[in-house]
């Protein structure tokens, strides 16, 4: 998100020198600093805004494998918690996924930003199981991280990892 929007401003430049625009020209100065305004302006809403703002999305998915279970299964899923040493939203996940009544959470991955935000993340993961069974995998951000192995470990979570047979 962050990095994604720094990334397309950073492009945007370079595109716009390489349309022919002289860099220090009196319009493309202002271009170029109406673009990093911007590309700042993404980077305060991904950092002060987004955090603090779940998002429930609400998807009905009909399949003719399960038409003999009767009621429906309600799965939250949630990912890119990116914990920090400060609890954003993960204080209020809890609450607001049982308000949601699940069957199962499943957690897709990107748990913290850094080993500062191991508590924070481990406090969230212990709350998760006591709404409803909780699974997870590490994403992209956690492998390879030396706090990744401490992830769910005591938490009530049960993390799947693919290992040779299966998963596991």
């Amino acid at each position: 998100e962050r990095g994604a929007a720094l990334l397309a401003t950073s492009d945007a430049v370079r595109l716009f020198v390489a349309a022919g625009a002289k860099p220090w020209s009196k319009y493309s100065r202002w271009a170029i600093r109406g673009l990093a305004i911007f590309g700042f302006g993404c980077f305060a809403y991904g950092y002060f805004a987004e955090p603090y703002w779940p998002e429930v999305v609400r998807i009905e998915l009909r399949t003719p494998k399960f038409t003999n279970i009767g009621q429906p299964i309600r799965i939250v899923h949630i990912s890119d918690i990116h914990s920090d040493s400060k609890p954003r939203l993960e204080e209020r996940l809890p609450l607001l996924i049982a308000e949601q009544q699940p069957d199962l959470i499943l957690f897709s991955g990107d748990s913290t930003n850094s080993a500062d935000g191991l508590p924070v993340f481990r406090k969230l993961m212990t709350e998760l199981p006591r709404v409803a069974p909780t699974y997870a995998v590490q994403g992209n951000w956690d492998v390879g991280r030396a706090h990744a192995s401490q992830l769910f470990d005591g938490t009530g979570v049960k993390e799947l990892t693919a290992r040779a047979g299966g998963v596991v």
